[in-house]
C-alpha cells in the first residue's frame, strides 16, 4: 500500500548510456531550478501551469503555510519573476495527503488526488474539484468507475477533457505501478465529464516496475511519463511515446540533460509557452525533490512525422548523411544515416517550428530544402534528389524578358497572349492578379514583342531535344537510365493571393518534394503559382514534344510510352534573383539522365 502521492526512492549508484532512437528527436535543452520559494526543504513537485499562463500549481510537503501533509500551492507571475506564493486553501487541501491536479485547457475544473476524505474507496482516490478564480470547490470523488481500492493518483487530461491518464497499482497491470488511461462516457447534470472505466496503457508503456506521474499532450498523442522500468540514467526518468493507428509506439528516453541518475517525474509542456516544467531529486536542490523549468518547450504543440528520402533521379536510394536543424534554437535535433536498401526514413518533430534539411551524398553538392511549421499530426515528405548527370540545361532568365504577364500562369507565347486576351473577358474576368492592358496599347505592344522572343526560345528548345538529345539519349543510354525533364516555375518575391479559377486540375512539388494539388476555387499563394507556371509550361513542352511523331522524330514519345521520360513539375517559388520583378517571372528546364552505369558526353547547347 502506498500512502505518498510521489514515490521516494533512494537514488541509483552509477548511470547507463541511453541512444535516442533515430526517429526521435533531441535538443541542447537549458534547464534551471526553480527559485527559493516555489522549492523549499521538502518535496516540491507535480508542477501544472494554469489556463492563464501566469499561475503556478503544484504540490509540497512543506510545513510552513500548509493545511495538512502534503498541500496544493500555487505562484504567480509577473513578468519574468515569480511571486505571490500561496497555499490553495480548503476544501482542495485537507488534513491529509492532496495534490498532483489535472485541469483541462478552459481551467473549469480539476482533477486531483486526495488520501483521507470522506467516502474514499481506495488508499488515495481521484476526485474532480470545481475552478473559480483561483479557488477550487465542489469537491467530489470520480467513484469505482475510475477509483480502485489500492493507489489512483498523478492525474493528466487531455485539452478537452474528454482523456483522464494516471497512475494506479491496482490488479491488473503489468508492475507495480501502471499507467492507465479512461475516456468520458457522458457528463453530469452540472456539464463535467464523467470517465468510464479505466484501462490499461499495456506493455510498451508499461514495465514489470513502476511507471508514473504521465503527462499527455493536449491533442492526445504524445505521452510523457516517468518510469524506473525502462532503461535509464538511473532511478525514475522521463520518457515518451507517440500514438499511431490507436497504438502507443516505441518508447524514447528524454536524455541526459533533463534525465540524471537520481529521479525525474511530473513533466509538464504547456502549449504556446517558452518553457516545459518537471521535478527532479537530483543534488543541489533546496530539498527533497525540487521543480525545474527547461527551454525551449518543444513538448507542448504536439508532433509531426517528416518522411526523408535520399536518391538520385531514378528514384533509387543513396547512401548519406541527413542533418535536420531546428532554424530557431540552431540545434541539429536529428541525424539520418541512409543507405542503398531503403526508401524512406520517418522522424517524428516537435510541430510548429520550422526547421532546414540537409542531406549530404559523397561526391555530390549537398542539397538543403526548408521545412515550414508543422501541424501536430501532420505528416509531411521531404525528397532529397540528387541528379546523376546534368546534360542539358535551358536557362531563360538570362535572356532578360518577362516569362509570364504579370500574375498569369500560362507562358506568354503569341499564341497564349492572343488566349489571355480573351480569358480575361471570360472566365478569368475576376482574376484582379492579370494586369489589365488595351489591345494595341504600348504594354500589349511589349508583350507581343517578348512573346516573339519566347516562340524562339521554345522553338530552340525543341529543335535541340527532338533532333539531338532524345535521339542520343535512346542510342546511347542504359537500358535502366531514366531521361528527368524537370521545369521549374518562378514568382517575383512581391507576396502573391489569388484564385484559380480554371476547370483544368494541377499537381506539382515543391524543392522539398512535398507534393500540391490545384484544383477550380483554390487559393494561389507565390508557390502555387510558381507551381501553375511550371505545370503549364510542361504541358506545353510534352505537347510540342510529342508534335515531333508528325515530322518523323518519334524517339520522344517512344522513350515516353516505355516509361524512360519523365516529366517533373516544380514550384520554386519567389526567384529572389537581382534583376527587375518582370524577368523573375520565368521557368528554369533541367534535363538529367538518371540510372544505369554508363554516362556519355553530350554536346553543350546553346542554353547550358
Amino acid at each position: 500500500m502506498k500512502r505518498l502521492l510521489i514515490a521516494l526512492i533512494l537514488l541509483a549508484s552509477g548511470s547507463c548510456e541511453v541512444l535516442f532512437a533515430q526517429n526521435f528527436f533531441h535538443y541542447n535543452y537549458e534547464v534551471t531550478r526553480m527559485p527559493t520559494g516555489i522549492n523549499s526543504a521538502e518535496n516540491d513537485y507535480a508542477p501544472v501551469l494554469g489556463s492563464d499562463g501566469n499561475t503556478l500549481y503544484f504540490t509540497s510537503y512543506r510545513s510552513e503555510g500548509s493545511i495538512g501533509e502534503a498541500d496544493l500551492f500555487s505562484v504567480s507571475r509577473s513578468g519574468p519573476d515569480w511571486t505571490r506564493l500561496f497555499n490553495s486553501g480548503t476544501p482542495i487541501n485537507s488534513k491529509g495527503n492532496d495534490g498532483t491536479v489535472a485541469m483541462p485547457a478552459n481551467g473549469s475544473f480539476v482533477v486531483f488526488a486526495s488520501e483521507k476524505r470522506p467516502g474514499k474507496i481506495g488508499d488515495t482516490d481521484l476526485h474532480l474539484a470545481v475552478a473559480d478564480g483561483g479557488r477550487f470547490t465542489d469537491i467530489r470523488n470520480l467513484g469505482e468507475s475510475v477509483n480502485s481500492k489500492e493507489w489512483d493518483s498523478h492525474p493528466s487530461l487531455t485539452a478537452d477533457g474528454s482523456t483522464l491518464y494516471f497512475a494506479s497499482d491496482r490488479n491488473g497491470g503489468y508492475g507495480g505501478t501502471d499507467i492507465w488511461v479512461a475516456k468520458k462516457i457522458g457528463q453530469t447534470q452540472d456539464g463535467f465529464p464523467i470517465w468510464g472505466n479505466p484501462e490499461n496503457l499495456g506493455p510498451v508503456i508499461n514495465t514489470d516496475e513502476d511507471e508514473r506521474s504521465p503527462f499527455i499532450s493536449g491533442d492526445g498523442s504524445t505521452l510523457f511519463f516517468s518510469s524506473e522500468g525502462h532503461d535509464g540514467f538511473g532511478g525514475y526518468d522521463l520518457f515518451m511515446s507517440i500514438k499511431s493507428v490507436g497504438d502507443w509506439k516505441e518508447v524514447a528516453n528524454l536524455g541526459s540533460i533533463i534525465n540524471s541518475s537520481a529521479d525525474e517525474m511530473f513533466l509538464f509542456a504547456p502549449q504556446d509557452n517558452k518553457a516545459f516544467f518537471f521535478s527532479s531529486s537530483r543534488p543541489g536542490g533546496s530539498g527533497k525533490m525540487d521543480i525545474f523549468s527547461g527551454t525551449p518547450n518543444i513538448f507542448g504543440s504536439g508532433l509531426f512525422q517528416v518522411t526523408v528520402n535520399v536518391s538520385d533521379s531514378a528514384n533509387r536510394p543513396l547512401p548519406g548523411v541527413v542533418f535536420i536543424v531546428d532554424r530557431e534554437s540552431g540545434d541539429t535535433v536529428a541525424t539520418v544515416v541512409t543507405d542503398v536498401g531503403q526508401k524512406d526514413y520517418e522522424i517524428n518533430l516537435p510541430a510548429d517550428r520550422i526547421y532546414s534539411v540537409t542531406g549530404n551524398v559523397q561526391g555530390r553538392k549537398p542539397i538543403t530544402v526548408e521545412l515550414e511549421r508543422g501541424r501536430a499530426h501532420e505528416t509531411r515528405r521531404v525528397a532529397l534528389t540528387f541528379d546523376n548527370f546534368t546534360f542539358a540545361e535551358f536557362d531563360l532568365a538570362k535572356y532578360n524578358i518577362p516569362f509570364f504577364v504579370t500574375g498569369y500562369y500560362r507562358p506568354n507565347t503569341s499564341e497564349s497572349l492572343q488566349e489571355l486576351l480573351e480569358l480575361r473577358d471570360g472566365k478569368l474576368k475576376d482574376a484582379k492578379y492579370i494586369e489589365r492592358f488595351a489591345k494595341g496599347s504600348q504594354r500589349h505592344k511589349e508583350y507581343v514583342e517578348y512573346a516573339k522572343v519566347i516562340d524562339q526560345m521554345l522553338g530552340t528548345i525543341y529543335s535541340t531535344a527532338v533532333n539531338d538529345l532524345f535521339p542520343r539519349f535512346a542510342r546511347e543510354a542504359a537500358p535502366d537510365e531514366v531521361l528527368e525533364i524537370r521545369v521549374t516555375g518562378y514568382t517575383d518575391p512581391q507576396p502573391f493571393i489569388g484564385t484559380y479559377y480554371e476547370s483544368e486540375p494541377v499537381r506539382f512539388i515543391d524543392n522539398a518534394g512535398i507534393e500540391y494539388n490545384l484544383k477550380k476555387g483554390s487559393r494561389i499563394t507565390n508557390l502555387a503559382l510558381s507551381g501553375l507556371r511550371a505545370w503549364y509550361a510542361a504541358q506545353q513542352l510534352d505537347e510540342m514534344f510529342e508534335g515531333a511523331v508528325k515530322e518523323g522524330k518519334g524517339e520522344y514519345q517512344t522513350l515516353k510510352d516505355a516509361g524512360r521520360i519523365r516529366l517533373v513539375v516544380v514550384g520554386g517559388g519567389p526567384s529572389n534573383d537581382l534583376g527587375s520583378f518582370e524577368t523573375q517571372r520565368r521557368i528554369g528546364i533541367t534535363m538529367v539522365k538518371a540510372g544505369g552505369s554508363t554516362e556519355f558526353d553530350m554536346n553543350n547547347t546553346e542554353f547550358k
